[in-house]
């Protein structure tokens, strides 16, 4: 199994679509995480996403529940992630974690 983190932004992409279709399709055992922080490099997330929650609200176009956690929670983290990986050894196929957080230093070196 494999667990694939990614940022709000990439839920914009083509690949994040052909990517859970494709683990959808092919039942991989697979446990996709958005760090959702709010903002794609520099923009918000919701000035260009039609969406609220621009990964859990997608989640069931793939035939995924939608899951929807509270990111800076410790706890709900590890059951939530305890749960999905689980569920990925036994067969159950791929999930999907939205996790809300927020962008606690820059994006990257170049930003402060």
């Amino acid at each position: 199994m494999a667990v694939a983190f990614f940022g709000d932004g990439a839920s914009n992409q083509g690949y994040f679509h052909e990517c859970l279709n494709w683990a959808q399709v092919f039942d991989l055992p697979v446990v996709y995480v958005c760090e959702n922080n709010l903002y794609m490099e520099y923009t918000s997330i919701g000035t260009v996403t039609a969406v609220p929650s621009p990964a859990a609200d997608r989640a069931a176009a793939y035939g995924l529940e939608r899951i929807l956690v509270d990111g800076n929670d410790a706890d709900v983290m590890y059951d939530v992630a305890r749960t999905a990986i689980a569920r990925a050894r036994a067969g159950g196929g791929p999930s999907l974690i939205e996790a809300l957080t927020y962008r606690h230093g820059g994006h990257s070196r170049g930003d402060p």
